[in-house]
């Protein structure tokens, strides 16, 4: 299941970036469900001055605390983001998608080492803003819920790199 959720998602990467504006970057988010703090990777297709989707990836810091278990989480995100306002400097957009978490608990006793995975599938929904530095740097913020078999209110902080030639000026 994880190689067609992986498949899909390059599919749709590779097929939205011949035709469209892409933007990567890297990022620093926060998790409440288990109160992790994870870096990821972000990746926007914009396929109109609207419109746009992104593929993102998280990796959770493990925790490991007296008394529980070592837990560790990542997820994948597919999301659709529609611009709400665009201005000058800023924009604010709503966005909407699917999330694949999967997390894993290690608990460790004298004798064994039980390892319990946790895989879960779900829906976001959410606000982000990005800032416009210049045609190449965009920060941005973006906060969402994903509810579904392991819900939870999410946060990330990172900024955005414009690939190519083309300027936001042409999509914005």
């Amino acid at each position: 299941m994880k190689k067609n959720i992986l498949a899909i998602i390059a599919f749709l990467i590779l097929a939205g970036a011949t035709q469209a504006q892409v933007r990567v970057g890297p990022f620093l988010g926060y998790g409440d469900g288990l109160g992790l703090w994870g870096l990821g990777a972000y990746s926007e297709i914009v396929f109109s001055e609207k419109a746009s989707l992104s593929p993102i990836f998280t990796q959770y810091f493990p925790k490991n605390l007296e008394g529980i278990p070592r837990r560790s989480m990542w997820e994948v995100n597919l999301n659709g983001n529609y611009y709400l306002v665009r201005g000058d400097v800023g924009y604010l957009y709503g966005l909407a998608g699917f999330n694949y978490t999967n997390i894993k608990i290690r608990t460790r006793t004298a004798l064994t080492e039980e390892v319990e995975l946790d895989p879960n599938f779900g829906l976001n929904i959410g606000l982000g803003t990005m800032f416009r530095i210049n045609d190449l740097l965009l920060p941005f913020a973006e906060g969402k819920y994903t509810v579904g078999g392991y819900s939870q209110w999410g946060v990330i902080f990172g900024v955005k790199f414009q690939l190519g030639d083309d300027a936001l000026e042409e999509d914005y």
